[in-house]
């Protein structure tokens, strides 16, 4: 029997401000670029979350 994750991915929306104006002499080069996670409610306890937060950066580069 595998163990449960304790997040599970829930999609990676990245948000582009290329169109927005931030104004005189600035540029527009700027996103998010974020993912976001359910908790499982097998979770046992904060460890488990760190531990599961690390396993995804390290096969994204980041988190």
């Amino acid at each position: 029997m595998e163990p449960v994750p304790a997040l599970v991915h829930l999609d990676s929306p990245f948000i582009n401000f290329r169109d927005f104006d931030f104004g005189e002499g600035s540029h527009g080069y700027r996103w998010i670029d974020a993912k976001r996670f359910q908790l499982s409610p097998e979770a046992l306890d904060d460890r488990d979350i760190l531990a599961a937060l690390d396993r995804a950066s390290s096969v994204s580069g980041h988190v």
